[in-house]
């Protein structure tokens, strides 16, 4: 699936409250939109009238954003640097990641059977999570501002990995509590 332009723009679906990007111009040769899940996820391509019936553009996105460091049991000791607003999905954190630690996150992340890699040309991340031959979760920027300042950032594995706050087993707000394999034999 092709990504047709940064989706910068945040919507919320009426029906399920679900918030997505658009990229706020429908496809001139088919008439269609093109959307992704805030948090990352698969696209979506829907048509202008129907997307006019189910979503409404969200009235604010300036978040108050925070920077944290973030651990996902995919990577076992590792820390992210990165940005919250406090939102969960599932009690998981919800990280927006700066273009350096994105870049750093894409490399953990890459292998030759699971690719991941970030297009500059269409500012997204995309990760082949099934496998080279299935769809790629997308990732696409974000602009946020923290203290005054905007940027893009990026929300890789939102929604779809299982993000701490901090060091595995210490995110205090989650209400959670996992175990994590530190992958030594003691």
């Amino acid at each position: 699936m092709s990504v047709k332009g940064v989706m910068k723009q945040v919507y919320r679906n009426i029906n399920t409250g679900r918030r997505w990007f658009s990229n706020d111009r429908p496809d001139e040769r088919t008439g269609v939109l093109t959307i992704s899940p805030v948090g990352g996820g698969f696209q979506r391509e829907i048509n202008e009238q129907e997307f006019n019936s189910e979503f409404r553009k969200e009235q604010s996105t300036d978040f108050q954003y925070r920077s944290a460091l973030f651990s996902v049991d995919l990577f076992p000791g590792q820390l992210f640097e990165g940005y919250h607003n406090n939102e969960r999905h599932m009690g998981w954190a919800y990280p927006f990641f700066p273009k350096q630690a994105m870049l750093r996150l894409v490399q953990f992340t890459h292998s030759d059977e699971y690719p991941c890699l970030f297009d500059e040309s269409s500012q997204c991340v995309k990760y082949w999570v099934n496998g080279i031959d299935s769809d790629p979760e997308i990732y696409p920027a974000v602009r946020i501002t923290v203290d005054a300042v905007r940027f893009d950032a990026w929300p890789v594995g939102q929604e779809s990995w299982r993000w701490s706050l901090g060091a595995p087993g210490e995110d205090p707000e989650s209400g959670l509590s996992i175990e994590m394999d530190s992958g030594s034999d003691q």
